[in-house]
């Protein structure tokens, strides 16, 4: 919740400031949160907890979309959530007598894993690798914009690779011609590469462009 709910706050307090709907919406959220946290033994404690908590996780949920956590990012949070709040209908509070065990929680659904495919074509010199999500639909856009210079892992081989288009639906396609190698990579999955550090957005333009360019003035074009 440090690392996730506050940088949400600040950017809500920033855009919208205190007045507007969601900066109340998400300050409730988070003590509703933390309220579910504490120890329940509690019959009718335990009824606002099970009427609470479905909002509290699509607020929750939202909020972590919208600053474009990672899906497994984004299941682990819920998955601490849920244990504590587990927790919480078990543990008895200081000084006082469990009653009748309740009905437990359930746990927040979990979408089923979608596999990734990957692809090689060859036409002429030119390859391309393909990496996408079966079956994944529209996403959105990775932390990156066309013209971006990215350094990642291409059959197990690092490459500078330029991203030259992206689709409606996110995905990116890469190049460079000076390899020639090609890649189309669905947005999550860059996203993914790039929290992780297995991707990296290079600063300055390609040594092929710098080189080009040098060469352009020296002939004097």
């Amino acid at each position: 919740l440090e690392n996730v709910w506050r940088p949400l706050l600040e950017q809500i307090w920033l855009g919208e400031g205190s007045q507007g709907a969601a900066w109340p919406l998400h300050v409730r959220t988070l003590e509703t949160l933390l309220w579910s946290f504490q120890p329940k033994t509690d019959g009718e404690e335990r009824k606002a907890l099970a009427r609470e908590l479905p909002g509290v996780l699509k607020v929750l949920k939202a909020g972590m979309e919208r600053m474009k956590l990672a899906p497994g990012e984004q299941e682990s949070v819920l998955d601490a959530c849920f244990d504590r709040q587990r927790d919480a209908i078990r543990r008895p509070s200081p000084g006082s007598t469990p009653d009748n065990a309740a009905a437990p929680v359930p746990p927040p659904p979990k979408r089923a894993p979608r596999p990734i495919s990957t692809e090689t074509l060859k036409s002429g010199s030119l390859i391309l690798h393909t990496l996408d999500i079966t079956g994944a639909g529209a996403a959105t856009t990775a932390n990156c914009s066309i013209g971006s210079w990215l350094e990642l892992s291409v059959a197990g081989q690092r490459q500078a690779l330029r991203v030259c288009q992206q689709s409606s639906s996110g995905r990116n396609l890469l190049f460079n011609p000076e390899i020639p190698l090609a890649m189309a990579i669905h947005p999550q999955l860059l996203e993914q590469q790039l929290r992780a550090g297995e991707a990296t957005i290079l600063g300055g333009r390609s040594l092929f462009d710098a080189a080009a360019t040098q060469a352009l003035r020296e002939n004097g074009s």
